[in-house]
């Protein structure tokens, strides 16, 4: 047997070998001696004197903790505008990016219609540069990031820039990153979609209340590294990368 740590040698000290512990005393226990400082999980082995070996005496249970595991879930879900009702009741964190494609409109009126009906219901807004330029006429981001919040209150608006990287808006925060210029790229098709991808992951994952100048650094770094990387390929949403293809260029820069 090896040396045992001395987290290990704290926690043998605190159990009583041969005691019978109550379930009570035995949860107080695993919660006095537990060191780690994430959510640790608990194997529990029962002797209840059967033979599994035998069909008639496995014994198979399901049991439903009262407040679940203790981890929030969230739940990412792609709905149509007559869904959204439903989706907001259910505390849906609403994303939209308008990726205007001239050709597939009547007409620009329209679509700009259609994208300021968007921004009235979205709480992310990811907009490129051309695109904000286009729809508040103004050549200045920051400029037309302002003129959409005099007029919508969106929580966070995302600003693509191309090779120049990109820009986050939060309450009075403004985070620039500067892009990841890649020597071998083909084409940018699937780079938007990527970093808006990315950009969701890590709400998902945080949140979107309380989010600090670092987090808005940390999740557009990864959502540029993770855009760069899919324009060296061909096939677009197809080819997105893995998170740890975005860690191992990530390491390169640091």
């Amino acid at each position: 047997m090896g040396k045992l740590t001395k987290n290990q040698k704290l926690a043998a000290e605190k159990i009583e070998a041969g005691k019978a512990y109550s379930l009570k005393e035995a949860a107080q226990l695993v919660k006095d001696i537990t060191f780690s400082k994430f959510d640790a999980s608990l194997d529990i082995d029962v002797r209840l004197g059967v033979d599994p070996r035998k069909a008639n005496q496995m014994v198979r249970g399901v049991v439903s903790l009262p407040h679940g595991t203790g981890k929030q879930v969230r739940v990412l879900v792609l709905c149509t505008p007559d869904a959204e009702a439903a989706a907001k009741e259910a505390g849906a964190v609403i994303s939209f990016d308008p990726n205007l494609r001239e050709p597939l409109w009547n007409s620009l009126d329209e679509a700009k219609e259609q994208v300021l009906y968007g921004l009235g219901q979205c709480d992310i807004l990811k907009i490129s540069d051309n695109e904000i330029q286009w729809l508040t006429g103004e050549e200045d981001f920051t400029k037309g990031v302002y003129w959409i919040l005099e007029r919508y209150h969106i929580p966070l608006i995302l600003v693509s820039m191309g090779r120049e990287g990109s820009r986050a808006y939060y309450k009075d925060l403004i985070v620039e990153v500067k892009p990841f210029i890649q020597k071998n790229t083909i084409e940018t098709t699937g780079a938007g979609d990527t970093f808006c991808a990315c950009v969701l992951h890590y709400i998902l994952e945080h949140g979107l209340t309380n989010l600090t100048e670092d987090d808005l650094k940390e999740m557009l770094t990864f959502a540029n590294a993770a855009a760069s990387i899919i324009t060296t390929r061909k096939g677009a949403l197809r080819v997105m990368p893995e998170r740890e293809e975005v860690e191992k260029l990530l390491s390169c820069f640091n």
